[in-house]
C-alpha cells in the first residue's frame, strides 16, 4: 500500500467505488472489495468515509459536480439558447468514456 496525501486518496477510493458499485451495484459491492480494488485496508477506507452510505454519496455529489463543470466548459461561448442545448445533448457525460461509471 503506497501512502498517499488524503485527498488523492479519497479520490482513489471514489475511483474505485465507481468500478465496483457500476460493476456489482450498491448492494453486492463490499467495503472489503472496495479497499482491496484499492490496495487499503477498511479502517483506511473509514478513516476517509463514514460508511459505505458516505461514500456513495460522495461519488454521487462528484458526478453532479462533474457534469457541472463539464457543461460549463462545452457551453462557454455558445451563441444562443438552441447552441447551449445542442452542445449539452451532444457532450452529455453519461455516454462519455471518462463518464460512464459515474453514471
Amino acid at each position: 500500500m503506497t501512502r498517499l496525501p488524503a485527498a488523492q486518496r479519497k479520490e482513489q477510493l471514489l475511483d474505485r467505488a465507481a468500478e465496483l458499485f457500476a460493476r456489482h451495484g450498491y448492494a453486492r459491492a463490499t467495503t472489503a472489495e472496495l479497499a482491496r480494488a484499492a490496495g487499503v485496508t477498511e479502517p483506511i477506507l473509514y478513516r476517509h468515509f463514514d460508511s459505505k452510505r458516505d461514500l456513495f454519496v460522495a461519488l454521487i455529489v462528484r458526478a453532479g459536480q462533474r457534469t457541472i463543470e463539464t457543461w460549463e466548459h462545452h457551453l462557454a461561448g455558445a451563441a444562443d439558447a438552441a447552441e447551449r442545448l445542442k452542445r449539452l445533448l451532444g457532450d452529455n457525460p453519461m455516454v462519455t468514456p471518462e463518464g460512464r461509471h459515474d453514471y
